[in-house]
């Protein structure tokens, strides 16, 4: 074998990570070693950098840069190359990154009467318990919570520049509690429209002190409905009774329904439980329309009773009672306009005969003149009403 092919045969291997320098050893020294291309080709090989890298590489090798270490290619001269040829910042076409500017750090004072209340910070627990101190982001808009068992919790939102004074103080408020145990069990209790116990027995917590209603419901008995004012270890036992139905409907619907001056949380169609065997006064109202008051008998415990109701619009049930009137107006001044014919008729005939009845006819024209005013009155006034009321409007 002649010493030129002894050389490419050495130099192959250099690809796979024999120096070249082995090369110069064994073949003639009439062959030089291409760092550049071979170090490009070991670039490539490898798969872990980009074209670009590989060309920077090779670049980097024809201007003299070491890359052989004991003749092989050198990995970590790879790397820091790599490094130092990837696209800058400022060769980026649109433009250099955003970098946030960082934020300052606000060192607030919590505080709480009483103490020991754990501390949230966007609804995420710090770990600390009153009174501490807790690191905030300034120019940032946040959530301070505190909370302890017992308590109402309270929170603020909060948010502070650099140097601003930081701190927060809560006076907390002793949480309301009820008790609630019923026969039988198994009943829902409400606090206004929010549903604070499942099943009974139960106890109710984190309610606010003041008054308050509270509503008692177990499907086929009757609701049990108080106002109470609301404190600690407030306690409620109470026997509920079986329950008869008022099946409400109402045109339109989802009208509010009040029964016995209790305001129910349904709204129709809805049965409502009440007691048996009793009266009940039964108000249905819905926005702007006339509300609807009925007076209705529930039957025995188990049975259902009905009541329906339309609502309509109170103004335009003013207008119509407006224009009955002024029919019955008109029918009145037509009967009395006929009548004020007829006697001027009959004294306009005795006139013809006696002369002397000549004022008694004056007399007669000046009612019958009247009457004829009247009636057109009327007319106009009917008229009126039925132009305000429109022609799609039907006659109820």
């Amino acid at each position: 074998m002649s010493g030129t092919w002894s050389n490419a045969a050495l130099c192959l291997l250099v690809v796979v990570g024999v120096g070249c320098g082995w090369a110069s050893k064994w073949g003639s020294s009439q062959a030089e070693v291409d760092v550049p291309r071979m170090i490009s080709t070991k670039c490539n090989a490898t798969g872990a950098f980009t074209k670009d890298e590989c060309a920077c590489m090779e670049r980097e090798a024809k201007a003299g840069h070491p890359a052989l270490v004991g003749g092989t290619v050198d990995p970590d001269w790879m790397t820091q190359v790599a490094h130092k040829c990837a696209p800058s910042a400022n060769s980026d076409p649109l433009g250099p990154p955003i970098v946030e500017k960082p934020r300052g750090v606000v060192a607030a004072t919590i505080t709480t009467s009483p103490v020991g209340a754990e501390v949230f910070l966007n609804r995420t627990s710090t770990g600390q318990k009153t009174p501490c101190t807790l690191e905030l982001t300034a120019d940032t808009p946040q959530t301070v919570e505190v909370r302890l068992e017992g308590f109402l919790a309270q929170k603020r939102e909060v948010q502070y520049r650099v140097g601003d004074p930081a701190s927060l103080a809560f006076a907390l408020q002793a949480e309301a509690t009820v008790s609630v145990t019923t026969v039988p069990p198994g009943a829902r209790v409400f606090v206004g429209d929010r549903s604070v116990i499942d099943q009974t027995p139960g106890v109710a917590k984190g309610l606010t002190p003041g008054q308050a209603r509270v509503v008692i419901h177990l499907e086929g008995w009757v609701d049990v409905v108080k106002d109470l004012d609301l404190a600690p270890g407030l306690s409620l036992t109470e026997t509920l009774l079986p329950a008869s139905y008022l099946a409400i409907t109402s045109q339109p619907t989802g009208a509010e329904v009040e029964v016995d001056g209790v305001k129910m949380m349904q709204r129709t169609p809805t049965p409502v439980p009440v007691i048996p065997k009793a009266r009940h006064r039964v108000v249905v109202s819905a926005g702007q329309l006339t509300p609807v008051t009925r007076v209705v008998k529930s039957g025995p415990a188990g049975t259902t009773s009905t009541l329906s109701v339309t609502l309509v619009d109170g103004q335009l049930q003013a207008l119509v009672a407006s224009q009955r009137k002024a029919e019955a107006a008109l029918a009145r001044a037509e009967a009395a306009l006929e009548k004020a014919r007829a006697r001027f008729e009959d004294v306009n005939l005795r006139a013809r005969a006696n002369e002397s009845l000549t004022a008694q006819v004056q007399r007669a024209e000046d009612d019958l003149a009247r009457a004829e005013e009247a009636a057109n009155d009327a007319a106009a006034a009917l008229q009126e009403y039925q132009e305000r009321r429109g022609p799609s409007t039907p006659r109820p």
